[in-house]
C-alpha cells in the first residue's frame, strides 16, 4: 500500500483516539464489564449474516461453476477471508475482493469466470447498501429533529441513484475490461500487467450473461440485503447486552448510515475512524448518547479482530500448502542410479 493510505489510516486511528478521549474511556470499560462475556455470543451471530451474503455470491456463481466446484461452504469461507483482509489489514477496500477472485480460482475455475463472479457481485453489494441506506434514511426522517441532516442525505442517494445505473449500463453493455486492455496492451505492450485481450472480452461476456438474468440479481441483491440487515441485530445484541438497548429501527438505521460512509470512504483502510464516527453523528441523530456510539463502535471493533484472525490464519494454512503443491509439481523427478 502506498504512503498515502499508510497517511489516511494514521488519520482515521487519531480521529478515533480523540472520539475516545472526547467521550470518555471510563464509560466504555464500564459497558464492557457490564456486558461481560455475553458479547462472546456476537461471534457464532455473525455467521449469519456472513452466509446471507455468500449465498448470493452462490446463486452468481451458479450459471459460470455448474459443477459447483465453490461450494456453498467454501464461498461462506471466502466470504469471512474477504472481510477479514478488508477490515484487519492495511489494505484499500477492494483488498479483500481481489484476493476472492484467487480463492475462486483455486477451485479451478477460470480467471475470468472468477472475476466476472465478484465484479458482479460487489455491484450487487452496492445496490443491496443502497437500499439499506434508503431504509436507514427513512428511518431517520420519521425519528430525528434534524430535518436538515436527512434532506441532504436524501438528495445524496437521489445523485448516486444514476451514478450505479450507469456503472451497470457500462459493464452490461460497452465491453469495458475488453477495451481497457486493449488500451493498455497498445500503451504499454503484451507484457503488460493487465490480461490479455482475449482473456478481458472472456470476463466481458461473463459479466453481460450475468447482467442479463434479471431473476438471478434480483435474488442475489435479496441475499445481500438480507445480510446487511441481519448484521444490524449484532448492533441491537450489543446495545442490550451493555445495558443500553436499542429499538430494531433505529439499529436498522445506525447500521445502514454508518456502513453507507464506510462504503463511500473504501479509499481509507478498514474505515478507520469512519465507522467510529458515523457511529457517534448518526447515533446522536437517533437519540442514541455518545458514548454508547462508541462502545457499539469498539464492540464490532473487537469482534472483527477475535473473528477475523482465525480465519486469516487458516488463509494462511492454506496458501502455504498450495505453495508446497505448486513447488512440488515443479520438481524434476529424480532417477535412480543403475
Amino acid at each position: 500500500m502506498k504512503w498515502s493510505g499508510y497517511l489516511l489510516a494514521a488519520l482515521g486511528l487519531g480521529l478515533t483516539l480523540y472520539l475516545l478521549a472526547h467521550l470518555g474511556v471510563g464509560d466504555l470499560f464500564h459497558s464492557v464489564r457490564v456486558a461481560g462475556w455475553g458479547l462472546a455470543l456476537l461471534l457464532p451471530f455473525h455467521l449469519l449474516p456472513l452466509a446471507l451474503d455468500s449465498a448470493g455470491w452462490r446463486v452468481l456463481l451458479a450459471p459460470l461453476d455448474p459443477a459447483r466446484r465453490a461450494s456453498a461452504s467454501f464461498l461462506l469461507w471466502a466470504a469471512a477471508v474477504r472481510e477479514a483482509i478488508t477490515r484487519l489489514l492495511p489494505v484499500v477496500s477492494v483488498g479483500g475482493d481481489l484476493l476472492g477472485i484467487r480463492l475462486v480460482m483455486q477451485r479451478g475455475l477460470s480467471g475470468p469466470i472468477a472475476a466476472a463472479s465478484v465484479a458482479v457481485e460487489i455491484l450487487v453489494s452496492l445496490i443491496a447498501q443502497y437500499l439499506l441506506t434508503v431504509v436507514a434514511v427513512v428511518t431517520l426522517i420519521g425519528t430525528t429533529q434534524s430535518s436538515h441532516v436527512a434532506t441532504l442525505l436524501a438528495f445524496g442517494l437521489l445523485v448516486i441513484l444514476p451514478i450505479l445505473a450507469a456503472v451497470a449500463l457500462l459493464l452490461r453493455n460497452a465491453r469495458f475490461f475488453e477495451r481497457l486492455a486493449a488500451m493498455v496492451e497498445k500503451l504499454l505492450g503484451s507484457q503488460s500487467f493487465v490480461p490479455t485481450s482475449d482473456s478481458a472480452a472472456t470476463l466481458d461476456r461473463h459479466i453481460r450473461q450475468l447482467l442479463r438474468d434479471p431473476a438471478r440479481l434480483a435474488v442475489a441483491i435479496l441475499w445481500q440485503f438480507a445480510g446487511m440487515a441481519i448484521n444490524s441485530g449484532e448492533l441491537w445484541l450489543a446495545s442490550h447486552l451493555i445495558g443500553h438497548p436499542l429499538s430494531v429501527p433505529a439499529a436498522v438505521a445506525l447500521e445502514g448510515l454508518t456502513q453507507g460512509a464506510s462504503y463511500a470512504a473504501f479509499f481509507i483502510p478498514a474505515g478507520l475512524g469512519v465507522q467510529e464516527a458515523g457511529f457517534v453523528f448518526f447515533g446522536q441523530l437517533l437519540g442514541v448518547p455518545g458514548d454508547t456510539a462508541i462502545a457499539l463502535s469498539l464492540i464490532r471493533r473487537a469482534r472483527e479482530v477475535v473473528f477475523g484472525l482465525p480465519v486469516l490464519l487458516s488463509w494462511q494454512w492454506l496458501e502455504i500448502r498450495y505453495a508446497k503443491r505448486a513447488n512440488a509439481s515443479k520438481s524434476p523427478s529424480v532417477e535412480p542410479d543403475a
